[in-house]
């Protein structure tokens, strides 16, 4: 469900951190989403604002994030 709602706030073209327990779990539920129908991303180009990271390794990044 995360990367599903980092999909519609990517649509409107803003750059998204979507954070999981680790980043293979990320990568798998924005692989995940993107299988769903409807797709939530308008374009194929909405994915590439959505990255994934994990607790560990990226969480310092979510105080540059608004």
């Amino acid at each position: 469900m995360g990367a599903q709602i980092a999909a519609m706030v990517a649509n409107a073209g803003i750059p998204m951190l979507l954070l999981d327990q680790t980043r293979e779990a990320a990568r798998l539920g924005v692989a995940r989403a993107r299988q769903t129908k409807p797709d939530p991303a308008y374009t194929a180009e909405t994915w590439a604002l959505v990255s994934a990271g994990g607790f560990d390794e990226d969480l310092t990044q979510a105080g540059a994030c608004d």
